[in-house]
């Protein structure tokens, strides 16, 4: 289980797909800055969308391949293709 601290600023959901848990952790936790990073362009433009209707979170978009270095905090990562 995850534990997320307040000191925690920055989070990323890798190989985000359809948002989650990066969606609903940035919902539950609005200080948290969150990053939604999907190297399929189909699925990045749903969750650019998806954040433009939700609106006010502190969620960015990343259409790019996850680079696990490039996280403080993962919330999820996953290797699926």
């Amino acid at each position: 289980m995850l534990t997320l601290e307040s000191a925690d600023m920055d989070a990323y959901d890798l190989g985000s797909g359809s948002g989650l848990p990066g969606i609903v952790v940035a919902i539950a936790m609005p200080s948290l800055r969150v990053g939604l990073v999907e190297a399929r362009s189909r699925r990045a433009g749903f969750l650019e969308l998806a954040v433009e209707r939700l609106g006010g979170l502190s969620i960015l978009v990343h259409a790019a391949s996850p680079r696990r270095s490039e996280a403080d905090t993962v919330l999820a990562a996953s290797d699926e293709t």
